[in-house]
């Protein structure tokens, strides 16, 4: 990331806050820098550990898993026991985009 080559101070935050339209105070201007300079030097870090994900894969390689096979389950009208509202074989829920609920 280019951001990270270059140095964080009190000037570039303040540009930044400009460019961002955010009033800063003084005392935030400060904060900031500080916070952000510490925050910067974390990525650098992890970028060198960019050799990681081949690890993790070696890693899941070697790990023991279960093997996929199909399970019993409960039958339907168990399940739908538990339904607070249904019609017929279907649960009825709540509509989530505009608000308006479903009613049986």
């Amino acid at each position: 990331m280019a951001v990270m080559n270059r140095e964080v101070n009190e000037e570039w935050i303040r540009r930044l806050a400009e460019l961002s339209c955010i009033a800063l105070r003084e005392d935030e201007v400060a904060s900031l820098t500080a916070g952000i300079a510490e925050i910067l030097k974390a990525l650098e870090r992890m970028e060198d550990t960019s050799d990681r994900g081949d690890r993790m894969k070696d890693a899941v390689e070697l790990a023991e898993l279960r093997e996929d096979a199909p399970a019993s389950s409960l039958e339907r009208e168990q399940l739908l026991a538990a339904a607070e509202c249904r019609l017929e074989d279907c649960f009825l829920v709540p509509r989530v985009m505009d608000g308006d609920e479903v009613t049986a």
